[in-house]
């Protein structure tokens, strides 16, 4: 069961720029964050409220939305337009006569999923507000101490 629903209106009530997808996209980009941040209650984030788990996948729901609703003119989010796919990676140079662009590969070694949340800033805050739940865990086994009142000796 999800431990959160997506509501259209609040979603566009914190990021208006999205204001122009319909709402079945911005479901389907909040349905495609359970892949990244799953949705269910057992999550450990949840267990800070539902209040800021729901914050948390917003900000997740943005990042994918950003780079894949189409775009308008501008570059914009948009309910139809270029659907290209953007830019992955990060940009390293830049020109302007005749047009260039230079990318970075995304980094290897454990960083990619970072190199990706990286590339808008709503992943960033996402990346940002979940880094406490990307820490182990430990749990000790449990330790039995016997006694000779426990009777995990024999008497002598």
């Amino acid at each position: 069961m999800a431990a959160v629903a997506f509501n259209y209106a609040d979603f566009i009530a914190a990021y208006p720029v999205f204001a122009a997808l319909s709402e079945p996209q911005l479901q389907n980009y909040f349905d495609m964050g359970d892949a990244f941040f799953q949705n269910e209650t057992t999550n450990p984030a949840y267990a800070s409220g539902a209040a800021r788990f729901t914050r948390i996948a917003y900000m997740l729901t943005a990042h994918i939305a950003w780079l894949m609703s189409p775009k308008d003119a501008n570059g914009n989010p948009a309910a139809t337009g270029n659907s290209q796919p953007g830019t992955v990676g990060q940009i390293t140079s830049a020109s302007q006569g005749s047009v260039s662009v230079g990318m970075t590969d995304v980094a290897k070694g454990g960083a990619e999923l970072a190199t990706w949340f990286a590339q808008t800033q709503y992943g960033f805050m996402f990346w940002q507000a979940t880094a406490q739940y990307r820490t182990a865990r430990y749990l000790a086994n449990p330790t039995i101490v016997p006694s000779t009142l426990s009777g995990f000796y024999p008497r002598q």
